[in-house]
């Protein structure tokens, strides 16, 4: 390549957006690692005889479809409701108290409390108050309970907060849209030089792409894989259906 050339190299990565059906605005999907879009045609040949010698006279496109892939860098709620085939919705929770939780520990027992933001009213062995830090630990945010001593019996009172859906928590329920997520997938290149750069939107349909990595020891990147269909979007002209890839300039 000729050092002329040098403005002509693109590096196709770029912030991803994804406006889901029925929305009316696209959200960021962050900082893209890759996404890789493939197309594949499917043709049969009509084959004509000439003096007695079949040969092509022509050909008939059967089928063509487009596929992707994306790897996400962050793993906020949007991102990985998509590796759980789900929905995202908010998350609530009214204000309850007097909660009640009794039964027998050993060192290292763990308890889900079923609530989130919980706060403690009275933890007991039955007769004797409990000490946090020495007896058990209490993730209070997460409404996880750990006995730190063996109790042969215990008694447990507890309140949570309520949660409203202003407070931007999120909950996602796996496969409750396990026939995939559908909008418009929208991504900007990044091209720090040369004069022009892409732009590339489509009518996709988003799926996992193997495993969701939601804790691992070590520098590992947490990092969210998925894969799409290219959905035909008939609200397009014919020849823009299965995708756009548009030159811009590069200001």
């Amino acid at each position: 390549m000729s050092l002329k050339d040098i403005k002509n190299i693109r590096n196709f990565s770029g912030e991803g957006f994804f406006e889901l059906t029925g929305a009316s605005e696209y959200i960021t999907l962050g900082s893209t690692e890759s996404i890789n879009v493939n197309h594949d045609v499917t043709r049969e040949d009509i084959t004509v005889s000439e003096s007695g010698i079949e040969v092509v006279g022509d050909t008939d496109v059967t089928s063509q479809k487009a596929t992707g892939s994306m790897v996400l860098r962050e793993t906020a709620a949007r991102n990985v409701a998509y590796a759980m085939m789900a929905q995202r919705g908010e998350l609530t929770q009214s204000a309850e108290a007097g909660l009640t939780l009794s039964g027998a520990a050993g060192v290292g027992s763990t308890y889900d409390l079923d609530r989130l933001d919980i706060s403690i009213t009275s933890i007991t062995d039955g007769t004797d108050p409990l000490v946090e830090g020495t007896d058990y630990e209490l993730d209070a945010e997460a409404g996880i309970l750990t006995f730190l001593t063996a109790q042969p019996t215990f008694d447990v009172v507890y309140e949570c907060a309520a949660i409203a859906s202003g407070d931007n928590q999120s909950v996602m329920n796996a496969f409750s849209a396990a026939e995939g997520i559908e909008g418009r997938l929208m991504v900007i290149q990044r091209q720090p030089r040369g004069e022009k750069r892409y732009k590339y939107t489509a009518k996709i349909r988003i799926y996992p792409d193997g495993a969701l990595t939601l804790h691992a020891s070590g520098s590992e990147k947490a990092t969210v894989p998925v894969s799409f269909d290219v959905i035909q979007d008939d609200s397009k002209p014919k020849g823009k259906r299965f995708g756009i890839l548009q030159e811009v300039k590069n200001g």
